[in-house]
Protein backbone atom coordinates (compact mmCIF):
# COMPACT_ATOMS: atom_id res chain seq x y z
CA UNK A 1 0.00 0.00 0.00
CA UNK A 2 1.05 3.39 -0.93
CA UNK A 3 0.01 6.60 -0.03
CA UNK A 4 1.17 10.13 -2.28
CA UNK A 5 0.34 12.94 -0.70
CA UNK A 6 0.69 16.02 -3.21
CA UNK A 7 -0.32 20.17 -2.97
CA UNK A 8 -3.04 19.49 -5.52
CA UNK A 9 -4.16 15.56 -5.23
CA UNK A 10 -3.91 12.40 -3.04
CA UNK A 11 -3.68 8.93 -3.95
CA UNK A 12 -4.27 6.07 -2.31
CA UNK A 13 -3.12 2.38 -4.26
CA UNK A 14 -3.23 -0.91 -3.35
CA UNK A 15 -1.66 -4.06 -4.59
CA UNK A 16 -1.35 -7.71 -4.26
CA UNK A 17 0.42 -10.62 -6.10
CA UNK A 18 -2.56 -12.50 -6.17
CA UNK A 19 -4.53 -14.39 -8.73
CA UNK A 20 -5.98 -11.31 -10.38
CA UNK A 21 -9.27 -10.45 -11.60
CA UNK A 22 -10.92 -12.56 -13.93
CA UNK A 23 -11.71 -10.03 -17.71
CA UNK A 24 -15.17 -8.37 -16.79
CA UNK A 25 -15.58 -9.47 -13.49
CA UNK A 26 -14.75 -5.56 -12.16
CA UNK A 27 -18.13 -5.37 -13.65
CA UNK A 28 -19.88 -8.08 -11.85
CA UNK A 29 -23.54 -8.13 -10.13
CA UNK A 30 -21.41 -7.90 -6.40
CA UNK A 31 -21.84 -5.20 -4.28
CA UNK A 32 -17.96 -4.58 -3.39
CA UNK A 33 -16.68 -2.68 -6.25
CA UNK A 34 -20.05 -0.70 -6.57
CA UNK A 35 -19.80 0.34 -3.14
CA UNK A 36 -16.02 1.42 -3.52
CA UNK A 37 -17.00 3.10 -6.80
CA UNK A 38 -19.82 4.88 -5.22
CA UNK A 39 -17.66 6.42 -2.41
CA UNK A 40 -15.01 7.55 -4.62
CA UNK A 41 -17.54 9.59 -6.19
CA UNK A 42 -18.82 10.78 -3.33
CA UNK A 43 -15.48 12.66 -2.86
CA UNK A 44 -15.01 13.14 -6.51
CA UNK A 45 -12.31 10.76 -6.69
CA UNK A 46 -11.18 8.42 -9.59
CA UNK A 47 -11.25 5.18 -8.37
CA UNK A 48 -9.38 2.24 -10.80
CA UNK A 49 -8.50 -1.45 -10.49
CA UNK A 50 -6.02 -2.69 -13.20
CA UNK A 51 -4.04 -6.14 -13.29
CA UNK A 52 -0.51 -5.65 -12.35
CA UNK A 53 2.41 -6.39 -14.72
CA UNK A 54 3.56 -9.60 -12.72
CA UNK A 55 -0.17 -10.98 -11.67
CA UNK A 56 -2.03 -9.79 -9.09
CA UNK A 57 -4.51 -6.31 -9.39
CA UNK A 58 -3.55 -2.85 -8.54
CA UNK A 59 -6.46 -0.38 -7.12
CA UNK A 60 -5.90 2.98 -6.86
CA UNK A 61 -8.04 5.61 -5.43
CA UNK A 62 -7.37 9.78 -6.57
CA UNK A 63 -8.91 12.70 -5.52
CA UNK A 64 -8.08 16.45 -5.32
CA UNK A 65 -6.71 18.07 -1.64
CA UNK A 66 -9.20 20.78 -0.75
CA UNK A 67 -7.84 24.44 -1.53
Amino acid sequence: MTIDVQPGTVRLEISDDGSGFAQGATESAGLGLKIMRYRAEMIDAQLSIAPRENGGTVLACECRQPA
